[in-house]
C-alpha cells in the first residue's frame, strides 16, 4: 500500500467515525479536518487509533461547549460493514430504522463503543486505548449495550407476535 493509499484509508476511517459521532456531514468534515491538523502537529505516526482518539476528544470538547447531549442514532446503521470476527453476539434482522431506533436507546459512550467494535472491527483493548479507558470498562460498556439492544429487539419480537 502506498503512502497516499494509506492516508486515504485513514481519512475514510476518520470520516466514518466523525460522522458516527456528529450525524452531520459538514460537522464531521470539520471535525476530521481539525483532528487531521492536530495529528500533523503531533509528529506522531499516522494511525487509526490515534486519529480516532483525537476526533473523539475534539468532539467531546465541542459538545461540552454546547452543553448538549445528542441522542441521535447512527446514520449508516450497524450493518453497513462486515468484519470477519464479529463477536457482538446479537444477530439483528431488522430494517435500518429499527436499528437506528435501537441505537438511540443507548448512551453516547455505548454507541461509540458499539460503532468502533462492530463497524470498525476494533477489539476492546484497542477501543480502550483510543478512548483512554480501561479494557474492563469498555467490556462493561459493550455488555451493557448488548443487553439493551437484545431487550429492545426481544420486546419488538414479542409485540409482533
Amino acid at each position: 500500500m502506498t503512502r497516499a493509499e494509506a492516508i486515504s484509508d485513514l481519512m475514510r476511517c476518520g470520516m466514518r467515525y466523525a460522522f458516527s459521532l456528529t450525524h452531520e456531514k459538514s460537522w464531521a468534515e470539520d471535525l476530521l479536518q481539525d483532528a487531521w491538523v492536530r495529528l500533523l502537529e503531533t509528529d506522531s505516526p499516522f494511525d487509526k487509533p490515534l486519529l480516532c482518539r483525537i476526533i473523539r476528544n475534539r468532539f467531546i470538547d465541542l459538545k461540552r461547549r454546547e452543553k448538549v447531549v445528542s441522542m441521535i442514532p447512527f446514520e449508516n446503521g450497524v450493518g453497513d460493514t462486515h468484519h470477519s470476527e464479529p463477536d457482538f453476539d446479537i444477530v439483528i434482522r431488522a430494517d435500518r430504522k429499527s436499528i437506528e431506533r435501537a441505537l438511540s436507546h443507548l448512551k453516547e459512550d455505548e454507541r461509540q463503543a458499539v460503532y468502533l467494535h462492530v463497524v470498525e472491527g476494533y477489539t476492546a483493548a484497542e477501543i480502550a486505548t483510543m478512548q483512554e479507558r480501561t479494557r474492563s470498562n469498555i467490556l462493561v460498556i459493550l455488555h451493557r449495550a448488548r443487553k439493551k439492544l437484545r431487550n429492545f429487539f426481544d420486546q419488538r419480537a414479542s409485540e409482533a407476535s
